[in-house]
């Protein structure tokens, strides 16, 4: 009697056991990933990076032009350190450049210059010229006539000589419709009451 009782309360546990409950045996089967299957993933975007271009770093071989060459010049009018004399230099009717001033002293000017902005016009009658030069004149005497105001380009005016060739330009300068526009232009003019330069800076175009 004893045994039988024990063996159908072995049975009812081991049935409890292996039987589990009614909620574990809804539960969904966690599927198993076997070899070969696919796994799908969710859309990327197809990102193009060609459109994205690498800005080109200066050859540092290649020569760096350090001049203001377009309409944007650095600066236009009369120099702020450079202005012994002022004077202005404006187109007239006809195209043609005109360098003019209102200093009495304007008139005995010694040397006129129409060069690139970068350029180191000569310090003394024996120095060079170090830069582009399109146009330069002198009197023939120093600090006895000078060449007078106004000016036009390109016209030598009377006492005075053409020293273009001289400081590295062009026989006679270059021509109005030679100069290279738009073009950042300077005009210096040396004054020998005081041994000093003054500088006036145009947009040619």
């Amino acid at each position: 009697m004893k045994i039988t009782n024990w063996i159908s309360v072995s049975l009812l546990a081991f049935g409890l056991t292996s039987c589990g409950t009614d909620s574990d045996s809804k539960q969904k089967p966690v599927p198993s990933i076997q070899d070969g299957d696919t796994i799908n993933q969710p859309d990327t975007p197809n990102i193009d990076d060609s459109s994205k271009e690498t800005p080109e770093k200066p050859d540092p071989k290649e020569p760096v032009d350090n001049e203001t060459d377009t309409l944007n010049c650095e600066q236009t009018g009369m120099d702020a350190t450079l202005n012994t004399i002022s004077f202005s230099v404006n187109k007239d009717t006809s195209g043609n450049y005109i360098i003019t001033s209102d200093d009495s002293r304007a008139k005995d000017i010694h040397s006129l210059f129409v060069t690139t902005t970068d350029t180191i016009v000569p310090q003394n009658p024996a120095a060079d010229l170090a830069g582009t030069n399109y146009w330069s004149i002198e009197a023939e005497q120093f600090g006895k006539k000078g060449l007078g105001m106004p000016i036009t380009y390109g016209t030598v005016p009377a006492d005075s000589f053409d020293t273009t060739v001289a400081y590295n330009g062009k026989a006679g300068g270059t021509s109005l419709q030679e100069l290279p526009s738009p073009k950042c232009l300077m005009v210096s003019i040396f004054y020998p009451g005081n041994f000093s330069w003054s500088v006036f800076h145009l947009k040619h175009q």
